[in-house]
């Protein structure tokens, strides 16, 4: 019994191997390394593109939820060695403000600190300030710290402390 069919030879079935895997075709065959490579450039590509047309909304700064304060203290060690009252405000007759705010070192040691203090306006301007002043704080006995403002458009304060420098 004799065939019709055709036997293809090596060379042919080599040919098709390379263009057939699996029962689909690629158009050309390229190395796995090679279309890899082109995927992620065509994918890189088309991310890049579509980045490039959408508007970003603007970066907006968070809220602080400590503004308000009079009394800024610049270590977590002041905070502990010392204690505030509530500051007392009243004006002269020409409208400039006068501060005294209660304050003590709560530890047996006398603490030298340094104070500053800026007046602000309603606008929370700053329209006044008292630069860099040494205090002296005897162990627990009680003290004050006063100060005025320059001019009578300064509405409000606030006081900054801090240890000396090398203390």
């Amino acid at each position: 019994m004799t065939s019709n069919f055709r036997v293809a030879g090596a060379s042919t079935l080599a040919r098709a191997s390379l263009n057939v895997k699996h029962g689909q075709e690629y158009l050309p065959m390229l190395p796995k390394s090679k279309t890899m490579k082109l995927n992620i450039l065509s994918l890189l590509i088309l991310l890049a593109l579509a980045g490039c047309n959408q508007m970003r909304p603007p970066v907006e700064p968070q809220s602080d939820p400590y503004l308000g304060k009079q009394i800024y203290l610049d270590s977590y060690q002041l905070k502990s060695d010392t204690a505030f009252g509530t500051p007392t405000r009243s004006r002269d007759p020409f409208g400039i403000m006068h501060v005294v705010v209660p304050v003590r070192s709560i530890i047996d040691k006398t603490l030298y600190v340094q104070y500053r203090v800026y007046f602000i306006d309603r606008n929370q301007n700053k329209v006044g300030e008292i630069g860099w002043t040494d205090k002296t704080l005897t162990a627990n006995i009680p003290d004050q710290i006063e100060f005025n403002s320059s001019n009578a458009a300064a509405e409000d304060f606030q006081l900054h402390l801090r240890y000396p420098p090398g203390y």
